[in-house]
């Protein structure tokens, strides 16, 4: 995962025959000091979709894989939208 706001679009040029799931994280957190990081309150937030223009290429283990790990996560068909 990288962040960006045109992330979707860069990383599909460095490897366009592959599926991208369009994706974002949450987390609480600040440097407390150099090279300390202080999370605050629980552990972040994955939110992530279909890859818009591989929308019908099954995932379903991913999902199956986010749930199984017990991660927070939200899956939208239409992230980007």
């Amino acid at each position: 995962m990288m962040n960006g706001a045109d992330i979707y679009d860069r990383i599909q040029q460095i490897i366009p025959n592959n599926i991208i799931l369009p994706s974002c994280v949450y987390v609480a957190s600040h440097i407390k000091q150099k090279d300390i990081v202080k999370h605050k309150e629980k552990v972040g937030k994955l939110i992530f979709g279909k890859d818009p223009k591989n929308n019908s290429e099954k995932i379903d283990w991913v999902i199956d894989l986010m749930e199984n790990s017990k991660t927070d996560f939200d899956f939208k068909d239409n992230v980007l939208g």
